[in-house]
């Protein structure tokens, strides 16, 4: 059981300071721990609820709960580790410390002194309580704050002295919340694999991604689409002396991806039952001529695609043959485009639920993961029906029931096509990017494995238009002047994820276009990979958070922070710099920003007599009224007005902004004259100033102090050491 703690005589709780505060106490006790806050679902008396926990050394962190009525309930879990119950103790004070009226009680509603003392106790009582469970004998499946922790007490019970086991339990409870978060959880199905077993517990895996593998009877190892079951034990077993694997408790497993010789091998040793053509695939169908899910809807979830936990319900036939992991295609028909217009994964088990039609039929639904969602009229490229009945004439593709599976030779030939479509897909972007509508042919085509949009269409339309581009400039990338190489990893035509040389070539000066050229020795060729704007910067201090690859392996966009603001800017350098752009790292980045439409903004705002009387009583300033008694409106100056607004998840390298401009220069590109105009991303605690490229066209007269907004694109570069 927790501890709770309850604090009262709050009226308005200053969360602010109370973090602030919380910090500075802790981080005297431990150096400098990163704490993390986790929200939770509020219950009906709590107005807000969050659990705060210490990255690397919580077990189950303090759960903080705001009740309606204005008290505070602080709960420690009963298996808390000393670092959770520090910072308990460090959240308290900071509260009577900002809060100086409020009164701290324990359980019994006694006054708490929060003395070392008291603290040392509650860790010494979490001492007791994890030696009572060793002691106990009994497996014990532990709550802890990232993940579970399935204590066995006989890997305990034989060890020396109890002080040491009692800490080994802790440091083994640490280690399975805290290591390799990134790795994918893979998820539980219950299949029916021996005679002798009703229904099991099994998590299969592929080789393809770091994973976590939770508690389960088998694991099942994949090769093509042939699965061997091998019993959970069996397969720790076969793991024990992989560098990649890693046991966390008694229940749990880390495994890293491998290579695939070393992977095949091992699958050829394991002991396990054998299941060939594992993995099957469903036909889902939308009749959008007799379907309550309309086209309409369809589009209003093309929206949240890119969100993640996006999934879809829908209804399946065949539901006694679904298992989580199996693929499906969903089918348009009815009036209109018929073809694909979504692929992805199962990822629940079949349930029943009212008939989406309202004939009161018996109907099972499925949930569904998608990687890939098509609009089959804007499209301009749709896997048709036709196409599908011509490649696999024996399934009706036109009509029958939502879910029915398709024989595995189907399902084999349906890959084939699927891989053909593509194929077609990539050569038809490839043309569409330079022509500047890749964004939008992309969204069509519902790529969900970027975190971003990849591609250079845009960037290049903040120089000229892209098919301008491609017909005069982009043949002559061979005059360029050669600025770097980089011996890296790349995919590209015949590379995956191959080492491989680049040459980098630039053209330009402070304003300017560099191209990756790849010297293929698989081919005896170099290839061009790509090309973008590659403009001078000013260095800032920033820290990473965040790296989006891209699927080329020598772009990415940086998700970064300064002291004040979050930013994301496309790394013009990270086919040489990736090993630096880490989460964490602290660098100095050389911002630079390119417009794709600027205007001048309004050196003033007239709010309207309603907003205007609003704010003034707000604000505590008198009403002021014109002869006629009418409010006065409130005219705001916007001569220093400073506005960063980033664009959104799929482009977060672009962002709408608002500045003065600080200083102007004449540059130019291709033949081309361009604004360099200093402008202010953010004014506190100090001026963030970029350059800004901008086609001189936009604004011709654009002098210092001009007020400026518009549409930009963030790039930067790590700044070169002198």
């Amino acid at each position: 059981m927790a501890y709770k703690f309850t604090i009262k005589g709050i009226r308005r709780f200053n969360e602010e300071k109370v973090v602030e505060r919380t910090l500075a106490l802790y981080r005297g006790v431990e150096g400098d721990p990163e704490v993390k806050i986790r929200y939770h679902q509020e219950t009906g008396e709590e107005k807000e609820s969050y659990t705060i926990m210490t990255e690397k050394v919580s077990t189950q962190g303090v759960n903080v709960k705001h009740m309606i009525g204005g008290n505070i309930i602080v709960e420690l879990p009963w298996l808390a580790s000393k670092m959770d119950v520090l910072l308990c103790y460090a959240f308290l004070k900071a509260i009577k410390k900002v809060h100086r009226a409020v009164h701290v009680i324990d359980e019994e509603d006694k006054s708490v002194k929060l003395t070392e003392d008291e603290a040392k106790e509650q860790w010494h009582l979490r001492r007791s309580n994890m030696d009572e469970i060793i002691n106990r004998g009994e497996k014990t499946v532990i709550a802890g704050v990232m993940r579970d922790f399935h204590l066995n007490p006989a890997l305990y019970i034989g060890r020396d002295e109890i002080a040491n086991r009692i800490e080994d339990a802790f440091a083994d409870f640490i280690t399975v919340q805290w290591t390799n978060l990134e790795a994918v959880n893979i998820r539980e199905e219950r299949r029916h694999i021996t005679e002798e077993e009703e229904l099991s517990t099994i998590r299969v895996i592929d080789n393809t991604e770091d994973v976590f593998i939770g508690v389960c009877q088998y694991v099942g190892m994949m090769k093509g689409n042939t699965c061997k079951m091998v019993k959970f034990e069996d397969f720790c077993h076969l793991m024990e002396k992989q560098d990649e694997f890693q046991l966390l408790d008694d229940a749990q497993a880390l495994l890293d991806k491998m290579d695939d010789e070393q992977w095949n091998e091992l699958f050829n040793k394991a002991a396990g039952i054998v299941r060939e053509n594992f993995r099957k695939t469903f036909i889902m169908r939308w009749n959008t001529d007799i379907s309550n899910y309309k086209l309409s809807e369809f589009e209003d979830a093309m929206e949240d695609f890119f969100d993640d936990g996006f999934y879809y319900d829908w209804s399946i036939w065949d539901y006694q043959k679904a298992h989580i992991g199996d693929k499906f295609y969903m089918i348009r028909t009815g009036e209109g485009k018929n073809g694909v217009v979504m692929r992805g994964t199962i990822i629940g088990t079949p349930y029943p639920d009212e008939d989406w039609s309202g004939k009161g039929r018996k109907v099972y639904y499925i949930r569904m993961s998608l990687t890939n969602m098509i609009h089959p009229e804007r499209t301009p490229l749709l896997l048709t029906t036709d196409e599908l009945t011509e490649a696999i004439p024996d399934f009706n593709w036109k009509e029958g029931h939502s879910g029915e599976i398709l024989s595995d030779s189907q399902a084999d030939k349906l890959e084939g096509v699927w891989k053909d479509y593509i194929e077609r897909t990539h050569a038809m972007s490839s043309e569409e990017v330079v022509e500047g509508d890749f964004n939008d042919f992309y969204k069509e085509k519902g790529w969900k494995k970027p975190e971003c949009y990849q591609g250079h269409g845009g960037h290049i339309q903040t120089i000229m238009e892209p098919e301008e581009f491609l017909e005069n400039h982009l043949p002559e990338v061979g005059t360029w002047t050669f600025f770097d190489t980089a011996h890296v990893k790349i995919s590209h035509d015949e590379y995956d994820d191959d080492e491989g040389d680049l040459l980098v070539v630039k053209t330009g000066g402070d304003m300017g276009m560099v191209a990756l050229m790849l010297n293929n020795e698989k081919a005896k060729r170099v290839d061009f990979v790509c090309t973008y704007p590659f403009h001078k910067g000013i260095p800032h201090k920033l820290k990473i958070k965040k790296v989006a690859e891209w699927d080329s392996h020598v772009e990415a966009v940086v998700y970064a922070e300064t002291e004040e603001m979050p930013i994301a800017f496309f790394a013009t350098d990270y086919y040489a710099n990736k090993n630096k752009y880490v989460p964490g790292a602290e660098l100095d980045i050389e911002l630079a920003a390119s417009a794709y439409n600027i205007v001048e903004g309004e050196s003033e705002t007239v709010l309207d007599a309603e907003t205007s009387a609003k704010m003034r009583s707000d604000m505590g300033i008198e009403l002021e009224y014109d002869k006629d008694g009418n409010v006065q409106p409130m005219i705001l100056c916007n001569d220093e007005l400073v506005a960063y607004l980033s664009h959104d998840e799929e482009f977060p390298d672009e962002a709408e902004f608002a500045s003065p401009i600080k200083s102007v220069e004449q540059v130019s590109l291709f033949g081309i004259d361009f604004i360099k105009a200093e402008i202010s991303i953010c004014h506190e605690p100090e001026e963030t100033y970029v350059p800004l490229y901008f086609k001189k066209e936009y604004l011709p007269y654009a002098k210092k102090g001009t007020l400026i907004r518009g549409f930009l694109w963030m790039q930067g570069k790590i700044k070169a050491e002198n």
